[in-house]
């Protein structure tokens, strides 16, 4: 093989080469800029944004607690918010049970009291048996007649999911009739009797999670929004937050300042408010969302 051959062979095979390299770089930058456009264009979840304003994922994530402490004030009967605007936000309401008898709900409309959770009714802790608290009815047409806005809660006793739906179905059944403005929230708490079936160590934090889960998701579907009731003991030790993060939280805090770990929409700041028109202490609630105002009158799915 003579040399110009042999150089002419290098020749081609450079040219191929560079140009195989070339074309394999072009493919290779733009394989790698599309997937990393594809990552760019994934949103960023702006987890301390204030419920209120982050009302479109209606049942998105729920982030940490985002409100400031400070800007929590007791005002006359009750608890109220102020956001960063120094503009009031919150509103006040109570929740009853067969615990509070004669009520007048006039006055407890006067009072400044817009909202109201009527318990339903609870499942016993020792034998499972549901029951229909006996005052039910009564609060809920009380409250209604005077234009206050109503939600519903459940006691919740369950040992598995199948009992957490059928708890949800026990809700279902006895509210009907009823508009609802506010949510239907699930109770789920611990119980210091050693006896309650619902201390069982093989009932595991998913488990609890997974009840949880199935009433609201039942409540859900039948047209109503749920909604988790429990304290932040009980969140951290026997309830997988990760599998809740689609809900709403109400929680019980009864110390001075609130600094609550997790996110949530309704704080229960009393359990000892004196509300003209109810006879004794009732519990005392603040909420940060206007549920009302997007929730309008629920009847479930027509």
């Amino acid at each position: 093989m003579n040399k110009y051959k042999t150089l002419g062979i290098i020749g081609v095979t450079f040219v191929f080469l560079y140009s195989f390299g070339f074309v394999s770089g072009i493919f290779m930058e733009r394989y790698i800029g599309e997937e990393k456009r594809e990552e760019e264009k994934v949103p960023t979840i702006v987890q301390n944004a204030p419920p209120e304003i982050d009302r479109d994922r209606r049942y998105g994530m729920i982030p940490i607690n985002p409100y400031i402490t400070e800007n929590f004030v007791k005002e006359d009967l009750f608890m109220v918010y102020y956001d960063e605007d120094n503009k009031k936000i919150s509103h006040p309401g109570i929740d009853v049970s067969s615990y509070q008898k004669n009520i007048n709900w006039k006055e407890v409309k006067e009072a400044g009291v817009e909202f109201v959770f009527v318990r339903l009714g609870y499942r016993g802790y020792t034998e499972g048996k549901l029951v229909l608290d006996d005052m039910f009815h009564s609060h809920m047409k009380g409250a209604k007649k005077e234009g206050l806005h109503t939600g519903i809660y459940f006691f919740s006793q369950a040992i598995n999911e199948k009992e957490a739906v059928e708890e949800a179905e026990f809700v279902l059944k006895h509210m009907q009739g009823y508009e609802l403005s506010y949510p239907v929230v699930y109770d789920t708490e611990f119980i210091t009797d050693s006896k309650a079936r619902t201390r069982q160590e093989e009932i595991t934090r998913e488990d609890r999670s997974r009840m949880c889960i199935a009433f609201c998701e039942t409540i859900k579907e039948a047209g109503y929004y749920p909604m988790i009731y429990c304290n932040e003991n009980w969140i951290r030790r026997y309830l997988d937050y990760a599998m809740l993060e689609d809900y709403d939280f109400w929680v019980p805090q009864y110390n001075a300042l609130m600094d609550f770990m997790y996110d949530f929409t309704i704080w229960q700041y009393s359990e000892g408010a004196d509300i003209p028109g109810i006879e004794g202490l009732v519990d005392a609630n603040i909420s940060l969302i206007d549920y009302a105002s997007f929730l309008g009158s629920q009847t479930g799915v027509p």
